[in-house]
């Protein structure tokens, strides 16, 4: 049995949960969010937006992001941000990519996960679909036709499933860079008023 910690609140969560308990009300948070797992390796990690993220430790060994942290330190009192880079590669188009999965955190709970692949896609026009069939193992929604035909038309897809956003944004590369895919899943935030 795994167990989730959030606002010194311990829950039970089952390994079958696809969402758990909701995150007690916070004014300092301004969220409604209830905890979501997260949409990447879901059958595998196991990890939750409203979680502690230290519970993921011994899934995901968490290096500090200090270009990306807000206040320049990890102090477990307000925003912190983390990456890990030792996902296996994604072999596409005779290349391996690497996923790099970020996340951020507000007093140690997740409030956002980015997964992100810079990879180089071939002219055809089924490159994009191979693409995202490639990443659909890993992301299940992509295997969702009206997620997929956004992604296509517009680069990217957006919804909202229990108080978090989630985004699906396929970026095609300018000269000299790579196309660049990302998911994200963020707790969306109350307007103050």
């Amino acid at each position: 049995m795994r167990f989730c910690i959030s606002s010194a609140v311990l829950i039970s969560c089952s390994q079958t949960d696809q969402e758990h308990s909701i995150i007690p009300k916070d004014t300092t948070n301004q969220t409604d969010a209830i905890m979501t797992l997260i949409d990447y390796k879901s059958e595998t990690l196991k990890i939750s937006i409203g979680e502690n993220y230290k519970v993921t430790d011994n899934i995901i060994e968490w290096r500090w992001a200090a270009l990306a942290d807000p206040d320049d330190k990890v102090d477990s009192t307000g925003i912190d941000a983390f990456l890990y880079l030792s996902e296996p590669l994604i072999k596409f188009n005779n290349g391996e990519w690497l996923p790099s999965l970020h996340i951020e955190t507000e007093k140690n709970i997740i409030i956002s996960f980015t997964c992100s692949v810079l990879f180089s896609l071939e002219e055809q026009s089924s490159s994009v679909d191979d693409f995202l069939k490639v990443l659909s193992k890993d992301i299940k929604q992509l295997n969702d036709d009206h997620i997929i035909s956004s992604i296509k038309k517009k680069g990217f897809y957006e919804t909202t499933r229990n108080g978090c956003i989630e985004t699906f944004k396929l970026t095609k590369a300018k000269e000299l860079e790579n196309d660049k895919f990302e998911y994200t899943i963020r707790i969306r935030r109350k307007v103050a008023g």
